[in-house]
């Protein structure tokens, strides 16, 4: 029977944080910096599974909503402009 599972691979937490980026760039005239809460919450999950800081799946959960809380500081106190540079040529 299969399970939903979370994978504790970070390469895939990179990876799909780049595409949500850049998804939330292509959406940047609308809903982009609300998409941007993705990859805050994926690179931070990356970044703490890089270190080996989750030893279990429950501690998932409270680097998400750290993931979360510097995704509502970063659109609250800096400007879009800078939330989207690396990919500011595209637009």
């Amino acid at each position: 029977m299969p399970t939903l599972s979370f994978s504790n691979n970070p390469k895939r937490y990179w990876f799909v944080g780049l595409i949500m980026y850049i998804f939330s760039l292509l959406a940047s005239w609308t809903i982009g910096l609300y998409l941007l809460v993705f990859p805050f919450v994926l690179w931070t999950l990356a970044i703490m599974h890089s270190f080996g800081l989750v030893k279990k799946k429950w501690l998932n959960v409270p680097y998400a909503i750290i993931g979360i809380i510097i995704w509502y500081l970063s659109i609250t106190y800096i400007d879009d402009y800078w939330l989207f540079l690396p990919f500011r040529w595209l637009a």
